[in-house]
């Protein structure tokens, strides 16, 4: 399946904002590392203020502002086409943003 990048002219309804990163994103990914690598890029996300593209260095220096002292790691999102690499920037998918919300929805 072909997925949907996030980009300028891609609208999505669904902001970081709408995310409940308080909690656990029960088997959005179908793995618990990457459920888990999933809500740290919605936090970062929701710390940007919006689905902007990343790099590996700023979601790095997010992972370790709050309290982790190791590299952030993707666990299967990027293998498995939820986030997409290009040139050394990151993009989530409409997709990936699809499968946070259903799994945890701000009520």
């Amino acid at each position: 399946m072909n997925k949907v990048v996030l980009s300028h002219n891609v609208r999505c309804p669904v902001k970081p904002r709408h995310i409940n990163t308080k909690a656990y994103f029960w088997d959005a990914f179908g793995n618990t590392e990457t459920d888990v690598s999933a809500n740290y890029i919605v936090q970062f996300c929701q710390k940007k203020g919006g689905w902007y593209p990343f790099t590996k260095k700023e979601i790095d220096d997010f992972y370790q502002s709050i309290g982790h002292t190791d590299g952030f790691t993707f666990n299967h999102l990027i293998d498995d086409g939820w986030v997409v690499e290009n040139a050394g920037v990151y993009r989530v998918t409409l997709e990936f943003v699809a499968r946070v919300w259903a799994s945890s929805p701000v009520i």
